[in-house]
């Protein structure tokens, strides 16, 4: 197999590692759920069109007219606004998720095809398979403001959980370049497997992950050093990567094996195989970590498994040729803050610009959610301060552990 036999080779763009249990501790305290709601936007490689799933029912609510041959999703919660690449026309569709509407298109490099955001500066970075290269969209002006030259075939990208650094999948080169998004430059090109597709970072061991669809493995890369440390092995035409580090579980769809591998981390095994319909692709988690949708281009729709069981519970039909590479989810806020403090806790500085102190408990382990419920943080030795710097400002829980096994919540504002 090359990495040239699949037409639709892209990657996964993920940003959410969420935790089913923290799910449940929030029904019993406040009495609301955290169970999958927001929307997921699938776009159809041959129909040009977006398929609008409403999570809490599993169907679709809409769908948004769009230029054709869509592939690559990236979302900007913060500014509400989802960008898809599309091939053919070399594009980049920009869409207001409170209308659903195409509300600009911008032309960039040739065949574009994965994707991410920085919320961190409103910054968009497009892989340029045909040309070689990275657009860098300023999202304030919706404007090409600069074009880096990076490997051969580029399809995947994401950005670091700082956002200081952004890593492309070079598919034909079998590389990965490292920009360093301060100074829009390569600082790095790491050799990895054949045909590299999706890539993930872990947020807390200092590890990324490249799904190798050609040589059927997962590059394990230390972001430190910026060099492979160890290969996973994975399925056949290994394609997208999500990665909940809670459960420290990595999954990976093999769109030629038709299967979703789910590799334990903390053994480097994979642990099942969860079968899919056909041409498994696209993939992502639910806020609540309850549900992973998978995209199925062959089978032209959406496989949404159940993760406590690892098994598929429903599918939603969506148009032809569903692709969705990256992060496809947009969540809603859940939790009222006044429900979550705990007031018998003293944190300070609050609001805070890195460091914070929590008097009246010295945590076993600590996770920082955003208003949405994702985990945007974990701390597995916690103690009594936290590091919140890198996060961007908004409102965040900080939820602890303490020795009795009971989780208390505080809220911190990040200047």
């Amino acid at each position: 197999m090359t990495p040239t036999s699949f037409p639709f080779l892209a990657h996964y763009l993920p940003v959410r590692q969420p935790w089913p249990l923290l799910a449940l501790l929030l029904l019993l305290l406040t009495g609301q759920c955290l169970c999958a709601q927001g929307f997921a936007y699938i776009p159809s490689f041959n129909d040009a069109e977006v398929a609008v799933i409403d999570l809490s029912t599993n169907t679709v609510a809409t769908t948004i007219a769009v230029e054709n041959t869509p592939i690559g999703v990236a979302i900007n919660e913060a500014t509400n606004k989802i960008y898809l690449t599309h091939q053919t026309p070399n594009t980049v569709s920009v869409i207001d998720a409170a209308t659903n509407t195409v509300e600009a298109v911008i032309a960039v490099g040739g065949a574009p095809t994965g994707i991410a955001v920085s919320e961190t500066d409103n910054k968009v970075y497009v892989a340029n398979q045909n040309d070689q290269t990275v657009s860098i969209i300023d999202a304030s002006s919706n404007t090409v403001e600069a074009t880096i030259a990076v490997g051969e075939g580029p399809f995947g990208v994401v950005a670091s959980p700082d956002e200081s650094r952004i890593y492309v999948t070079n598919q034909l080169g079998n590389t990965v370049s490292v920009i360093a998004t301060a100074t829009n430059s390569v600082t790095a090109t790491i050799p990895v497997g054949i045909g590299p597709i999706g890539v993930v970072f872990h947020p807390t061991d200092g590890k990324a992950y490249v799904a190798n669809f050609g040589s059927d493995d997962i590059s394990v890369i230390d972001v430190g050093s910026d060099t492979v440390e160890s290969t996973l092995l994975a399925g056949d035409g290994t394609y997208a990567l999500v990665l909940n580090s809670l459960t420290n579980k990595l999954y990976a769809t093999n769109s030629i094996g038709n299967t979703v591998s789910v590799i334990d981390l903390a053994t480097s095994t994979l642990e099942t195989s969860i079968a899919m319909p056909g041409g498994p692709v696209g993939m992502a988690i639910a806020d609540d970590a309850s549900s992973l949708y998978v995209v199925n281009y062959y089978g032209d729709e959406i496989t949404v498994v159940d993760l406590l069981s690892n098994t598929a519970t429903n599918t939603v039909d969506v148009g032809i040729s569903p692709i969705a590479l990256g992060d496809f989810v947009v969540g809603s806020p859940l939790v009222r803050v006044e429900d979550l403090q705990d007031t018998a806790l003293q944190l300070y500085p609050n609001p805070t610009r890195g460091w914070v102190q929590v008097n009246g408990l010295s945590a076993e382990r600590a996770i920082v959610l955003d208003q949405w419920g994702r985990t945007v943080r974990v701390f597995n030795q916690a103690g009594t301060r936290y590091d919140l710097s890198g996060l961007r400002a908004g409102v965040y829980f900080l939820w602890m552990e303490g020795a009795d096994g009971q989780w208390r919540a505080v809220r911190v504002v990040k200047a």
